[in-house]
C-alpha cells in the first residue's frame, strides 16, 4: 500500500495524502461473533494503531502529512467498535490531520481537546431541516 502512496507523492509532489481510515470494520452480521484477535494475535485496535503509526513514519520520511477520517477513532461514532477510540492518545498528533465528516460538534471538540489539527470534510454535513432559499 505504501508503494502506491509513494507513486502518488512522486507523481503529484503533494504535501498531504489521505489514507482513509474510515469504516475499517463494520458490525458483524446478525448471529456472527467476530474473533477478538486477528491473525497474529493482534486486536483490531492494535492493528489500526500500527497502521497509522507506520503511515505517520512514512509521511515523515516523504515529507507529507497524513490525512484520515475520524469515525473509527471517534467515541461518538464508530470508535467504540473494537475500542478503537482508546488508541487516540497513542497516535502521532503532529503527523496526522483529522478529517471530521461524521460527527457533530462533540467529535470536533473531542479531537481539539486531544490536540489534533482538523480539516472539515463537508461530505457528512448535517443541514438544518429548514434551509434558506430551498
Amino acid at each position: 500500500m505504501f508503494d502506491c502512496f509513494l507513486d502518488v507523492i512522486e507523481a503529484t509532489k503533494c504535501k498531504y495524502i489521505n489514507v482513509g481510515g474510515d469504516e475499517w470494520w463494520h458490525s458483524p452480521d446478525k448471529g456472527v461473533k467476530p474473533s477478538e484477535f486477528l491473525p497474529g494475535g493482534k486486536t483490531r485496535s492494535e492493528a489500526f494503531l500500527e497502521f497509522f503509526q507506520e503511515a505517520a513514519k512514512f509521511g515523515r520520511k516523504h515529507h507529507v502529512k497524513i490525512l484520515t477520517h475520524e469515525d473509527m477513532i471517534n467515541p461518538y461514532h464508530n470508535g467504540t467498535r473494537y475500542d478503537n477510540y482508546k488508541i487516540v492518545d497513542k497516535l502521532p498528533k503532529q503527523d496526522i490531520i483529522i478529517l471530521p465528516w461524521s460527527c457533530k460538534d462533540q467529535g470536533i471538540k473531542y479531537f481539539n481537546k486531544k490536540g489534533f489539527t482538523q480539516w472539515a470534510n463537508p461530505t457528512g454535513v448535517w443541514f438544518p431541516k429548514k434551509t434558506v432559499g430551498m
